[in-house]
């Protein structure tokens, strides 16, 4: 092989070489700032991207005009919650009309090595500058976005030991409110904002105005 061709081929090598070592940094960067992302998952889904949104200094909340659902009046929701189709407790979230919502989320449930019970509560606000958008583009006014933030603890009993411990991490519940007592959303645990478990509400809900 010529000089000159053995040039252009160690020339094309470090290419590779920097194009790969890129391309290794850049996923890594990835899950730094995201997490794992599972199937099925994207790195925008994840609520404490959205924190911004919660109004945490005191000014006033930007409130719903139709076609959006207004909040003439307090009212407060129970959602059954579950996740991969079994039960998870209930969800109960107030909405007061300043735009402002407190909430709370609790369940109990065990296999066959552990018992877990979740306990938690958050408080955030409406936000009108988000537009409903379903998975194939399309979007609808007509849904009024809401995002809180708070605390929840996990108890955990293993059986086989008979010992107990205790977790304690960040609660992110993120939905839309519709009109007709219609209200869809996810509940987001995490610990460090690497990972991530979500429950789903919304299929079956109570309104009750306060």
């Amino acid at each position: 092989m010529s000089r000159k061709a053995g040039s252009g081929f160690a020339l094309l090598l470090m290419v590779l070489i920097a194009v790969a070592i890129v391309m290794v940094l850049y996923f890594i960067d990835l899950t730094a700032i995201w997490g794992p992302i599972k199937p099925g998952e994207t790195a925008a889904s994840r609520p404490w991207l959205e924190e911004e949104r919660i109004i945490t200094d005191g000014s006033a909340i930007k409130l719903p005009k139709p076609p959006k659902p207004e909040l003439k009046s307090a009212f407060s929701v129970t959602a059954e919650v579950e996740r991969e189709q079994a039960k998870r407790g209930q969800i109960k979230l107030h909405f007061t009309p300043d735009g402002k919502i407190v909430g709370q989320w609790g369940c109990s449930y065990s296999n066959n090595e552990q018992g877990h019970k979740f306990t938690s509560v958050f408080q955030g606000n409406v936000d009108i500058s988000k537009t409903y958008e379903d998975e194939n583009g399309k979007k609808d006014r007509s849904r009024l976005y809401f995002i809180t933030k708070g605390e929840y603890i996990e108890e955990i009993l293993t059986f086989a030991t008979k010992s107990s411990a205790v977790t304690e991490g960040i609660v992110y519940v993120t939905g839309w409110l519709g009109h007709g007592d219609s209200i869809s959303g996810v509940i987001t645990i995490t610990s460090d904002k690497t990972w991530s478990i979500t429950f789903l509400f919304g299929k079956t809900a109570f309104f009750v105005s306060k």
